[in-house]
């Protein structure tokens, strides 16, 4: 009995420390605020909660779940049971909730709920607790998107049509909407990354619709991709205010591209060629109303235009666009690189855009753009001549085309530099004549003349060259046909010889002035003529007085002549010429021979007779 007592006592005590109850765990005191509280009307956003312990001497909150409802607020939640770090002293945690915010919500402030269950002390006690979430609707304009219209191929570019309404209390001043994409694959606005326009004064309830071009970069998953729009607005106050985001979904559709299945290209340094291309839609839809656009080129490639109608394309069927383009007279003969893309309306008539394909078109070494082809020549040794040349254009339509020729060198001289021809079209030929004066110093050899050539093309000025022309000058010849009509006169007498002058060159000539030299025995008391025009190629008759002495024998003598003449404004004389005037007998002269002659008879009949006496 006495070993039983310690073990009964040991029992007691142990039954009395179990009764004795343990002090009651405390439980965290969890609070939530919203760090940006306004809401808009009409939109679909995201509320981020944050929770806080505010014990210090509290546990942490484990295992913590958060599910958000609306209470008695119109605003619906849209996002389910989320979980929620835990959630110590002076570390707090945050939460994101869903909510559907209607456009007739009135102004002010709403409370929605969100019921907390959670774990805590080491024994993992079970918590619930309900804490408030405090949005705003502020008496301000809003905006929600209505559509998008429009969807952007993968690897291409399209226009999207984006309908926004003011959903809030205030009207909008000086509105500017500012879209932008969210997350990466689909850009907005081209290379800024940012589509901006203005649309003035902006009333509650009304819509208005923004354009902006939309890119999906080559490889971006088809599906719905997020844009922003951001409106910037004043107050009927004046003061500048910035709108919550309004957000929207765009459509990534598959990449539909096409191929480049033949390329021709004329193409030359210089010149006005065209680029025929073979089109193929690779599908997977037929291409409706397409348009071929060419994409930004460098400077020595200028394109007429930078889109071109090609029509509907059925998926695996062909089309040929001609593209006519101008390579700069600076540009290398090199392929050139073209961009080119196609834009179209799919099934549903929204306007697509594919990526872009890249083709090099070749380009020919640069040719003559104009030929200088010589068709006559009236150029002669101390001769004003005529160089007659057919100019041809093997380029694009030109305006004010001069031909000159600055320097023709020693003893060639142009009566003028520059010759005007003006507008000249492609592969029209047009014939120029250059008067030319040759010196008498020159030699009759062929000659190379450099020419230039200044022209104006699309408002730019060109000057190409040398073209050279070869020609050949010819030896001097007489600047008059002079020819005696007549030149007879008798001995011991004095008579007029008729001389005839034509004018042999190219030219007219006037205040002729032929002038006589005469050795004896011929003399001229009358020696010069005069002849007030000849043109080219005519002819006048000019009388002198000539003698010639009574010893003169019966034959031809040279009677020198020169002519003084006026040529363009300038005396000239050429050089000195013989005119062959024939002397005959003297009239009444011939009784002596006649009865020498009778003697003679005479005494040959008397030798015959006394010969036949014998």
């Amino acid at each position: 009995m006495k070993r039983l007592l310690p073990l009964l006592f040991v029992l007691v005590i142990g039954l009395t420390v179990a009764s004795v109850p343990v002090a009651a765990q405390e439980e965290p005191d969890i609070d939530a605020t919203v760090s940006e509280p306004s809401v808009a009307p009409g939109q679909t956003q995201q509320v981020i909660v944050t929770f806080t312990n505010d014990d210090d001497d509290a546990p942490p909150a484990r295992v913590v779940t958060a599910e958000m409802e609306s209470g008695s607020t119109p605003i619906t939640v849209r996002s389910g049971t989320k979980f929620i770090e835990p959630i110590a002293y002076g570390q707090p945690v945050t939460g994101a909730f869903t909510v559907e915010v209607p456009e007739d919500i009135e102004p002010g402030t709403y409370d929605l709920e969100i019921d907390l269950e959670y774990e805590y002390g080491p024994v993992n006690n079970t918590g619930w607790k309900t804490v408030d979430a405090e949005v705003i609707v502020e008496d301000r304009a809003h905006f929600a998107v209505e559509s998008v219209n429009g969807t952007v191929p993968s690897g291409g570019t399209n226009e999207l049509a984006v309908s926004l309404k003011n959903v809030g209390t205030q009207t909008a001043h000086e509105a500017t909407v500012q879209t932008t994409a969210q997350g990466s694959g689909l850009r907005v606005g081209g290379q800024s990354g940012m589509a901006t326009q203005f649309v003035a004064e902006w009333e509650p309830d009304e819509s208005r619709t923004v354009t902006v071009d939309a890119t999906a970069v080559s490889g971006t998953n088809p599906g719905a991709h997020a844009i922003r729009s951001v409106v910037e607005y004043e107050k009927p106050n004046g003061i500048d205010m910035t709108a919550l985001p309004a957000t929207a979904e765009v459509l990534v559709t598959e990449d539909r591209s096409f191929d480049v299945t033949a390329l021709d290209s004329t193409l030359r340094v210089g010149e006005r060629g065209e680029v025929v291309a073979t089109l193929r839609n690779t599908g997977p839809r037929e291409m409706a109303n397409a348009v071929l656009e060419l994409g930004q080129t460098g400077p020595a490639v200028q394109p007429e235009m930078s889109q071109y109608g090609v029509g509907t394309i059925p998926v695996g069927e062909t089309r040929t666009v001609t593209l006519p383009i101008t390579i700069a007279p600076t540009a290398e003969p090199t392929p050139q690189r073209l961009s080119l893309a196609l834009s179209y309306a799919d099934a549903d008539g929204n306007l697509q855009r594919t990526g872009e394909t890249t083709v090099m078109a070749p380009v020919a070494d640069e040719r003559d753009r104009f030929v200088l082809e010589r068709t006559d020549s009236t150029l002669r040794v101390g001769e004003e001549g005529v160089l007659e040349l057919e100019v041809t254009n093997n380029g694009p339509n030109v305006e004010d085309l001069v031909l000159s020729l600055p320097g023709a060198g020693q003893n060639i001289h142009p009566l003028e530099t520059e010759y005007a021809i003006g507008a000249l079209a492609k592969n029209e030929s047009t014939t120029v004549r250059y008067p030319i004066e040759v010196s008498s110093n020159a030699e009759a050899i062929p000659r190379q003349l450099a020419f230039q050539v200044q022209y104006e093309e699309d408002d730019r000025d060109f000057e190409m060259g040398p073209y050279n022309v070869r020609t050949t000058i010819e030896p001097q010849k007489d600047r008059f046909d002079i020819t005696a009509t007549n030149a007879t006169i008798a001995a011991g007498e004095s008579g007029e010889i008729a001389v005839e002058l034509t004018n042999t060159g190219e030219l007219p000539v006037s205040d002729v002035n032929p002038k006589i030299f005469a050795d004896d025995p011929l003399s001229a008391d009358d020696d010069e003529g005069y002849i007030s025009a000849l043109k080219p190629g005519e002819s006048s008759t000019v009388t002198f007085e000539v003698a010639a002495g009574a010893g003169a024998l019966t034959k031809d003598y040279p009677l020198s002549m020169d002519v003084q003449y006026e040529e363009s404004g300038d005396t000239k004389l050429t050089e000195t010429v013989q005119v062959p005037v024939t002397v005959t007998e003297q009239e009444g002269g011939g009784f002596l021979p006649i009865v020498a002659v009778l003697v003679g008879i005479a005494l040959l009949a008397g030798g015959v007779y006394w010969y036949r006496r014998r």
